[in-house]
């Protein structure tokens, strides 16, 4: 009886760290409750040429409205022999990234136009768009590392939980991202 007495406390003594670890990493892999609610617009840069103070071949947000920053905005007493003329007149893509679904899609400039785009970092509903520079690598990836996820972006929220924001192959590395607005309803 004695025997079956300290076999019982014995395992409950083991099983109690390993059921603390179990708890720690579900806790740590279960989803946040963040949800964002509002739709972003954002572009990928390929290359940035600023010219006359200007960035030009990018996008800007004027009165909810996004414009295109072309060569045609320079100004307009540039001498004769500046490279600013010689610019090429591509614009990069816009694309809508949809919160509901998780998805991407191109559009163009003029379907851009037509919505009110609110160009703060922060959304209408609290949640903001972070570069994933945090470090984590370790153990459960609870207890530190050193990878770098700068290719990643998050949602975040005020209570600084994260949301992996799937950006697939549009954003080829976190230079190229560029956040042009919340999608106003």
């Amino acid at each position: 009886m004695e025997n079956k007495k300290s076999n019982i406390v014995l395992w409950v003594g083991l099983a109690i760290p390993v059921v603390a670890l179990i708890v720690v990493a579900i806790l740590a892999y279960m989803p946040s409750n963040l949800v964002a609610k509002y739709d972003f617009l954002y572009y990928s840069r390929n290359y940035s040429t600023y010219c006359g103070g200007i960035e030009v071949n990018t996008y800007k947000v004027k009165d909810q409205k996004v414009l295109a920053v072309t060569k045609s905005d320079l100004p307009t007493d540039l001498p004769k022999n500046s490279s600013c003329y010689n610019i090429d007149s591509d614009l990069p893509k816009i694309y809508r990234y949809n919160v509901t679904t998780n998805e991407r899609t191109q559009i163009s400039l003029a379907d851009a136009q037509k919505l009110g785009i609110d160009n703060s970092p922060v959304s209408p509903d609290n949640i903001s768009i972070q570069r994933g520079d945090y470090y984590n690598n370790g153990i459960f990836e609870l207890f530190g590392g050193n990878n770098h996820n700068y290719n990643t972006w998050y949602f975040k929220n005020d209570k600084d939980e994260l949301r992996k924001i799937d950006l697939g192959t549009t954003v080829t590395d976190s230079y190229n991202f560029v956040f042009i607005g919340w999608v106003l309803k």
